[in-house]
């Protein structure tokens, strides 16, 4: 096997803070807030150790939609000299943003530069994400993560025999694995905008997709096979 690719796989040591925040008004005022809350973390870690180390910042949103939309509405921040508060040209930094979007419905969603190193003393990566970043993927120097506690699934509706997108609270075990993804690196920060009171309720684990899904075309797509079988 030595001719065969190696994969490394960064495993979670450092410890993970986990914030709880509610917000008033639309996504995009919560987004502005929150990552107003971010940047002066950043000032603070800054002047106490002379430096930004892992202060990329990943956005869970509840589907590609949301996060095409919110992508769309901050990519003035990818061309704006510093970050919104400012606070980092106090100590002489000219970090700016740069904007991404991760969702599995198109094929634009995973930039190559996504997953490159970056010195954080010049740029931060503020990345938009739907779910498929929860676990498949791991984005490097991810201190910050954003967690709004929906996700957007296609469900069956039996009733009018269509599918249709639903809009749900997330699982505990989700909300856990979105704040797997700060610290790898070092230690990071979750931010939870919902209440605590509103983890504790959630379901401890999502439900099967086979109980919302409908598996007609695949159950017809396996017959198919087992007959093209036969016939061969």
């Amino acid at each position: 096997f030595r001719s065969s690719n190696c994969i490394e796989i960064a495993e979670k040591n450092y410890m993970t803070e986990i914030v709880y925040k509610s917000f008033n008004g639309d996504i995009e005022k919560k987004v502005v807030d929150v990552l107003q809350l971010i940047e002066e973390r950043m000032y603070r870690s800054c002047k106490k150790h002379r430096g930004l180390y892992d202060s990329n910042i990943l956005i869970f949103l509840s589907g590609a939609q949301e996060v095409r939309n919110v992508h769309s509405k901050f990519m003035w921040l990818d061309s704006r000299e510093g970050l919104l508060s400012g606070r980092l040209k106090e100590l002489g930094l000219k970090t700016s943003y740069k904007i991404f979007m991760a969702s599995g419905s198109n094929n634009t969603s995973f930039d190559d530069k996504l997953f490159e190193e970056n010195d954080f003393s010049t740029s931060v990566k503020l990345i938009f994400s739907t779910k498929v970043l929860e676990t498949s993927l791991t984005i490097p120097g991810i201190g910050f993560v954003v967690d709004f506690g929906n996700e957007v699934v296609y469900s069956y509706d039996y009733a009018l025999g269509v599918d249709r997108l639903l809009n749900r609270q997330i699982s505990k075990d989700t909300a856990e694995q979105r704040e797997g993804r700060a610290g790898r690196t070092g230690r990071g920060v979750c931010y939870r905008i919902y209440k605590e009171e509103d983890f504790l309720a959630m379901e401890e684990s999502s439900e099967s997709e086979l109980v919302y899904k409908n598996i007609d075309n695949l159950v017809l797509s396996w017959v198919r096979v087992v007959l093209d079988d036969k016939n061969k």
